[in-house]
């Protein structure tokens, strides 16, 4: 299960997690959302993330607070993509802006959000989602029986992949 903030890296992370671990990667904003650009209706997205759920082994990053007790439920390691405000905002103005290729995936929930929502919820939200994402991690630890790995900063991800590869 892998978290994070808006622009965290949490795709291109899961996209090379999933490569070095031989595991099917699955990204949250490519199973939430109709061909028409609207939201599937809740138990359509529970079903698709159950059936990622049953599988013996994947990867799975996003956001979608609605899912994390059923993520959490269904994971062995927690890893949470902590970077800070100014990277994030920098780097999710850059695949606005440029559509680069392997940015793509998170892209349809921030265009259907338009841009003005998007930017006020990025700035204003940005305490309070990080607050979630702190219990979340709380919740995984109290169980005991999720790994959890908190990577703070780009050198820390280089460092856990670095890591995988030996």
């Amino acid at each position: 299960m892998i978290i994070g903030q808006p622009g965290a890296g949490k795709t291109t992370f899961s996209l090379t997690l999933g490569k070095l671990l031989d595991l099917p990667t699955w990204h949250l904003d490519r199973m939430m959302w109709q061909a028409d650009g609207s939201l599937l209706p809740l138990a359509d997205r529970n079903a698709r993330i159950a059936a990622v759920l049953a599988n013996p082994g994947y990867v799975l990053e996003g956001g979608y607070a609605f899912s994390y007790a059923a993520r959490l439920a269904g994971c062995d390691t927690l890893i949470w993509l902590d970077m800070g405000l100014w990277r994030r905002f920098l780097r999710v103005l850059r695949r606005r802006m440029s559509g680069e290729p392997g940015q793509v995936l998170q892209a349809p929930r921030e265009a259907r959000r338009g841009a003005w929502p998007f930017w006020r919820m990025f700035w204003l939200e940005h305490p309070l989602q990080w607050v979630r994402l702190s219990r979340l991690v709380g919740r995984a630890r109290a169980q005991g029986r999720v790994q959890v790995i908190h990577l703070r900063g780009p050198t820390a991800v280089q460092r856990f992949l670095d890591g995988l590869q030996k």
